[in-house]
């Protein structure tokens, strides 16, 4: 019985498959961490800064009928912010448990959710530009 050789090619390198490492930030991810966060900070941002220069009370309510139930505590000018950072928070909970459905969706699920911080953030400027 002959031995079984073990014969080496020096010639043939052997390949090793590359691990695909996926992205940090997943393409229907990234329209909400670059465009619906920052405009909600900013949101948070620009109430904190105007607060001070805001009299007593602010037009906030301004659908109601009545001009006395249009002004509300310039404290109310966060609340603004508040649902904005809810929406956002709301909006990547369902993104990130939404993952395994159609990207394409998701995607335009995040572009909705732009689309209201800006809206919120106009909102929001508006309401201060009136009374400054």
């Amino acid at each position: 019985m002959k031995p079984n050789k073990i014969v080496i090619n020096p010639t043939h390198t052997p390949t090793v498959a590359k691990k695909s490492t996926a992205p940090i930030l997943r393409a229907y991810y990234r329209p909400f961490f670059f465009a619906a966060l920052p405009l909600s900070l900013l949101n948070a941002i620009l109430a904190a800064f105007f607060y001070s220069f805001l009299p007593p009370l602010v037009p906030l309510f301004n659908a109601l009928s009545s001009a006395t139930d249009r002004l509300a505590d310039k404290k109310m000018i966060f609340l603004l912010p508040a649902i904005a950072l809810g929406i956002n928070f709301v909006h990547a909970l369902l993104t990130y448990f939404g993952r395994h459905y159609d990207e394409l969706l998701l995607t335009i699920f995040n572009f909705f959710t732009i689309f209201i911080q800006a809206l919120l953030l106009a909102v929001l400027l508006r309401n201060i530009l009136v009374v400054i």
